[in-house]
């Protein structure tokens, strides 16, 4: 995937004021259930008061998953939390993700991971697992984001 600019979830309510119909896309994964998480904070074209943030999400090489959608305002604190850990990206600049699973999600958007289709077996599946963990890790959270002031 190509470098471009990441924006903290606060830059990202701040972009949508002045962008109708914009929509950021933020990644988060736990390598403990392998459970990747896909959300999208947007506005409408013709609404961009209201924001709302989209999650899809589910477990590696598992064609089941489960999705919710939340208006800003009625988001719950927890999510909250883990938006804040974030880095976001335009969502046109990425590559289409809606409808695949996790792994394919993940492939898609780091092309350095193992095509899941040729992961085979539990051991594979585990090593893909960290992979994507250290990558989302390293391109989609503030904690070793480049330019976020933080390290691990």
């Amino acid at each position: 995937m190509m470098a471009q600019q990441m924006l903290r979830f606060d830059e990202v309510l701040a972009s949508l004021q002045g962008t109708p119909g914009g929509a950021f896309i933020g990644l988060s994964f736990s390598l403990d259930n392998r459970f990747l998480r896909v959300y999208e904070v947007s506005n409408e074209p013709d609404d961009q008061e209201t924001v709302s943030v989209a999650y899809e999400g589910g477990r590696l090489f598992s064609a089941s998953g489960e999705e919710e959608h939340y208006v800003l305002d009625e988001l719950p604190a927890d999510l909250k939390a883990e938006l804040d850990t974030l880095v976001f990206r335009l969502s046109d600049a990425l590559p289409e993700w809606r409808g695949l699973q996790s792994d394919f999600v993940l492939w898609q958007f780091c092309r350095d991971l193992p095509d899941p289709d040729h992961v085979c077996g539990s051991a594979d599946q585990a090593h893909f697992a960290r992979q994507a963990a250290a990558y989302v890790k390293r391109a989609w959270t503030l904690e070793t984001s480049p330019g976020s002031g933080e390290s691990s």
